[in-house]
């Protein structure tokens, strides 16, 4: 991950644990696509998207990479 994106997930991962998730998505979502078998980075995606309490077909939808980095344990 390059210095700049690192930035951009501590940055992420301090505003959720700040409860603040929309500022989480918004700010992780250039990595999310971008870093898609790298657990870490789709573990905020999970998280964030679980806290701002969307739609289930929305927040599955946005924890599937997670779920297919972790066969077995998610399903």
């Amino acid at each position: 991950m390059s210095p700049e994106d690192r930035a951009l997930f501590t940055k992420a991962n301090e505003a959720l644990a700040k409860s603040r998730p929309r500022e989480a998505w918004s700010i992780g979502e250039p990595l999310f696509e971008k870093y898609l078998s790298d657990y870490a980075v789709q573990d905020l995606r999970c998280k964030a998207a679980t806290r701002l309490s969307l739609p289930w077909e929305q927040t599955h939808r946005a924890c599937e990479p997670l779920m297919a980095l972790t066969p077995g344990l998610m399903r």
